[in-house]
């Protein structure tokens, strides 16, 4: 039995000490993968990456592809409807609100093909380099007030959900 919690002692200081900082603050590198769910079970592909400024500061790039779309009135909607690229600010609060060193909050501002937005999102790292991430996307302006059929597609309130990956990361 001794054997049995020396060795679980060990497991978890060794997980303990392997987790990554969620935000490094300058030259931190993040990427994203994950999914896009959006109304009417619309669904779709996401990838961010993230790149540290400052010690709260990270601007980064978004890229998103809706690819369960249905139809409407018999149309199928084009690769310009399903598509979007963001450019992103964010904030990283976790440290301001005393988070565990590997979770991270952070809301930002979005400059997308369709609108100006804004996010909030918390990333959990639960490993060296490997994570979960979750993020609430909502729309502040959009830039057209067109009736298109296809115009609320990426134009419209998003949950964004999946892996993030610390890329700065140093092996011990």
């Amino acid at each position: 039995m001794k054997i049995f919690f020396a060795g679980l002692l060990l497991f978890t200081l060794n997980i303990a000490n392997s987790q990554t900082t969620a935000y490094l603050g300058r030259t931190d590198l993040k990427a994203q993968l994950g999914f896009d769910f959006q109304r009417n079970n619309t669904m779709g592909a996401v990838a961010t990456m993230d790149y540290g400024l400052g010690k709260n500061i990270s601007v980064g790039l978004q890229v998103a592809y809706l690819y369960n779309v249905k139809d409407i009135d018999g149309l199928e909607p084009d690769f310009q409807d399903r598509f979007d690229v963001k450019a992103r600010v964010n904030a990283s609060l976790g440290k301001v609100f005393r988070m565990p060193i590997n979770m991270d909050f952070y809301p930002g501002l979005d400059f997308g093909l369709r609108n100006f937005g804004g996010h909030l999102g918390l990333r959990y790292y639960l490993n060296n380099g490997i994570g979960l991430f979750t993020e609430g996307q909502f729309v502040i302006q959009k830039y057209t007030s067109s009736t298109e059929k296809f115009n609320p597609l990426n134009n419209q309130f998003a949950i964004l959900a999946g892996l993030t990956f610390d890329l700065h990361h140093e092996p011990n």
